[in-house]
């Protein structure tokens, strides 16, 4: 975003996505302020194409400020993140032995 910005690109088309770096948990720092001030899954999901270009990344946001949201009005973590890994077709014992999706 900021080499493009430097470059003297509009600040739409600033967004990018070296197929690395982009799609990590660090892009979830923004989408997180967004959940937390209340805001809706899709303006999570805004917020982080703002700065990055991944619509993997976008997706996360948006189910990582339900899942908070959740979290917060119920105090219900385990029930919350089991409800949100079943949304999404995943359940806990495949969570734990996965991957992750969001590391490089």
């Amino acid at each position: 975003f900021f080499a493009n910005q430097q470059r003297g690109l509009p600040l739409g088309q600033c967004p990018d996505n070296d197929g690395h770096n982009v799609d990590t948990m660090d892009g979830l720092v923004l989408p997180v302020g967004v959940a937390l001030a209340g805001g809706s899954p899709d303006e999570a999901a805004s917020c982080a194409a703002v700065t990055r270009s991944s619509p993997q990344l976008e997706q996360y946001s948006a189910v990582l400020a339900t899942m908070l949201q959740g979290v917060i009005r119920t105090g219900e973590l385990p029930s919350i993140v089991s409800r949100t890994a079943a949304a999404v077709g995943l359940s806990a014992g495949r969570l734990a032995a996965s991957k992750s999706p969001m590391t490089a």
